[in-house]
């Protein structure tokens, strides 16, 4: 089956804390084959995607996320500890 969904995290101490989940529902078949193929190294190697969302809980929960793409250049370093940037693993 093709990704319906991943977990997001975000950056706290250097550990991965839970950010919510960000569906691909939005995401072109061509893309979502593409994630799936994807998939194993993001989850091995703490990938980086890219998302927008409304506002984050007072737990650090995203509101409403959307994925917008994968970001090979970013870096688990990239992603705020407190959750307001754009970038999650």
């Amino acid at each position: 089956g093709l990704v319906g969904a991943l977990k997001l995290a975000r950056n706290v101490g250097g550990k991965p804390v839970y950010a919510g989940r960000v569906g691909a529902a939005r995401m072109t078949l061509k893309q979502r084959r593409e994630l799936t193929k994807k998939i194993g190294d993001l989850v091995r190697n703490r990938g980086i995607v890219q998302v927008k969302f409304m506002s984050v809980t007072p737990k650090g929960i995203l509101r409403a996320p959307v994925l917008l793409r994968v970001r090979e250049d970013k870096t688990w370093a990239d992603i705020d500890e407190k959750g307001r940037g754009k970038y999650y693993a």
